[in-house]
């Protein structure tokens, strides 16, 4: 979060809460900030509040409304940031040139803590991980409420569509990565009821993904479920299928030495 302003003048802002991923919420003092006319003005405003520095006006329309002729995106625009000026004037920074969000008002971001904490994860290959590295990831999945503005549908906007997927799965993998790290660190602790929690986050956000199951397996047969860990392989398979996909080599022989009685490795 910004501070104020040494001289206090912008202390009478209320801070704004601002999550992007899951469904975009925007609080005021706890109050949810509704009233908007147009999607699209939700769609700008995740945008600036996600990138974090002014924009052009004319890429903004082209953007927003890039099947429309030149006047008339800049028109709709102009509709766009009126509608987005009455709730959330105090966050906006609007010029005849320019449009970003406002930094130097009191606000939280849920993408912003999100990365902030992945980043300050200094050693990624320590297993375990050490204890401050460790509660910036546990800190950061908890962030991650689902994929980023899951549900926000905007139509004849395919270069704002284009900019969602993109980040959308950046973020993804940066949730993905941080929970195979949480699940390596609590493993190698030996605490697998917070391995298993992880892990079946994880796979909860990426269902098809084999060595996340394999992994699973390998957990369960370790605690001593061998019957669990061969369900995981059922469970692996059908999410596999649903893909046109097999199980590879690796997951059938892990199969086979928990069906005969062997020992798989912890991960």
């Amino acid at each position: 979060t910004v501070p104020s302003s040494p001289q206090g003048a912008r202390r009478v802002t209320s801070k704004l809460r601002v999550a992007l991923l899951g469904t975009l919420r925007v609080t005021r003092d706890r109050t949810p900030v509704t009233g908007f006319v147009y999607r699209k003005s939700l769609a700008l405003f995740a945008y600036l509040a996600a990138t974090g520095h002014p924009h052009d006006r004319g890429a903004l329309a082209g953007m927003l409304f890039g099947k429309s002729t030149e006047a008339n995106a800049r028109a709709n625009l102009r509709k766009v940031l009126v509608d987005l000026k009455r709730p959330l004037c105090s966050h906006l920074s609007i010029t005849r040139m320019e449009v970003g969000f406002d930094t130097g008002s009191p606000y939280w971001l849920d993408v912003e803590e999100f990365e902030r904490r992945i980043h300050q994860t200094r050693d990624k290959h320590a297993v375990p991980l050490a204890r401050k590295d460790a509660a910036a990831l546990t800190e950061a999945v908890a962030l991650y409420r689902g994929d980023f503005l899951a549900g926000l549908c905007v139509h004849n906007a395919p270069a704002f569509e284009q900019w969602v997927l993109m980040k959308r799965e950046h973020l993804r993998l940066q949730a993905l990565r941080a929970l195979d790290l949480l699940v390596d660190h609590h493993a190698a602790l030996g605490d697998l009821t917070q391995a298993f929690t992880c892990i079946d986050r994880l796979l909860l956000l990426e269902p098809a993904q084999e060595e996340a199951h394999r992994r699973r397996m390998a957990l369960l047969a370790r605690s001593g479920q061998r019957v669990a860990a061969l369900r995981q392989y059922g469970t692996c398979r059908q999410a596999l299928a649903a893909l046109d996909a097999r199980p590879d080599q690796r997951t059938e022989r892990a199969y086979e030495e928990i069906r005969l009685g062997g020992h798989l490795p912890s991960t």
